[in-house]
């Protein structure tokens, strides 16, 4: 069997498949099959010291799950983290976000499959609903990613019978002032027809965005959902498209489906807003 090219030598954030690739005291190299695109050098750190790169003091940071804190990419979009199958995400301090895993093709992934629901390279492919779908809890989607009809603190969300949604790549076209700048809508890295628009404040190509069900019609959307093609604009504007993605209904026009009731809950801005609650 043919092992490729001899391995050589990376550099920190750089490809790689074995730890002594990677530059560093107590390096080590995050691979496809720890869902890692071409795998992933990095070095443990206390603080931001080891993680110079070219005169950027890049993130020191814990992984969820993880005890040692490692050297981190930071970024301001996703052009920053200068690889395929990385996009950018969050905010860490002092400022910025941090370049996470996420595949697209199975080319990147050393042998394994891409599951483009979770963005992580694996040999099992997760099992369960998909984006759009209703979920009780994050075991139950296929992304590993519910958004609950009750939050934690019991406080109904409006997204009647949870609601499954994934996380993607931006495409090229969005940005702070038309929304989006093609004739409809994209997939981006979404699964099937489902919809990426982004997440949090990244709004550039590279970035990490959220899938959610694509729709043309209120009809295509499960009961307590409309179908949202009209974006507002910081500037007071609308863009609209010909499709769009399904988001919990305006209860107080709408009504909810049998077994919910129309209640008001507090936004984040402090005002009242309506939603599906479950009787």
């Amino acid at each position: 069997m043919d092992a490729g090219p001899p391995l050589e030598p990376s550099t920190l954030f750089g490809g790689c498949r074995e730890d002594w690739q990677c530059p560093g005291e107590g390096a080590i190299c995050r691979t496809p099959a720890d869902g890692w695109p071409d795998g992933y050098c990095t070095v443990p750190c206390e603080d931001r010291t080891p993680c110079d790169v070219d005169g950027v003091y890049h993130h020191c940071a814990t992984r969820q799950g993880e005890e040692q804190s490692y050297c981190e990419r930071r970024c301001l979009n996703g052009i920053d983290c200068r690889r395929d199958g990385y996009s950018c995400a969050g905010e860490l301090p002092p400022s910025g976000g941090v370049c996470v895993a996420a595949c697209s093709d199975d080319s990147q992934c050393g042998g394994l499959v891409c599951d483009r629901y979770t963005g992580q390279c694996t040999d099992t492919p997760a099992e369960g609903a998909v984006t759009g779908e209703g979920c009780d809890d994050a075991d139950a989607c296929r992304s590993g990613e519910c958004v609950p009809e009750v939050n934690e603190m019991d406080v109904p969300t409006g997204w009647v019978g949870g609601y499954c949604v994934a996380n993607c790549v931006l495409p090229r076209g969005f940005n702070n002032n038309t929304f989006y700048g093609g004739d409809e809508l994209p997939s981006g890295t979404c699964q099937g027809d489902a919809i990426c628009i982004p997440s949090g404040n990244g709004q550039s190509m590279g970035d990490l965005g959220r899938c959610y069900g694509s729709c043309t019609a209120d009809t295509d959307c499960r009961g307590g959902y409309t179908c949202l093609k009209d974006f507002q604009l910081a500037s007071g504007g609308v863009s609209s498209y010909p499709n769009g993605i399904c988001v919990p209904g305006n209860c107080s026009a709408d009504g909810c489906p049998t077994g919910y009731v129309c209640v008001n809950v507090t936004g984040s801005d402090g005002s009242p807003r309506p939603v599906c609650a479950p009787q």
